[in-house]
């Protein structure tokens, strides 16, 4: 069983919105993509304003949250280790 984090946030103002935005799922600009951190930490969106990653990188998005006045709230959760991983079958781990 792993362990992993699931954050539920608010969205606040356009330009907090779009900082948020950029850096957890990433952009692209004049051909270049930067990932953002569920892409490089195995993250996934859950719905609007709501993420699940490994709780290893939990600090990570806190830190992130914290840094641009968002407010959240985490919920600590185990499940199976291939969870975010997309190998029981659907493209996104979740059964």
């Amino acid at each position: 069983m792993a362990e992993y984090a699931i954050f539920a946030f608010k969205n606040g103002a356009a330009s907090v919105r779009r900082q948020l935005y950029r850096k957890l799922y990433g952009y692209s600009a004049e051909g270049i993509k930067y990932p953002g951190i569920l892409s490089t930490c195995n993250g996934l969106k859950l719905g609007a304003g709501a993420i699940i990653l490994k709780a290893e990188h939990r600090k990570l998005v806190e830190d992130l949250f914290t840094q641009l006045k968002v407010d959240f709230f985490t919920l600590s959760v185990q499940g199976d280790d291939l969870l975010l991983n997309g190998k029981n079958g659907n493209n996104n781990g979740i059964s």
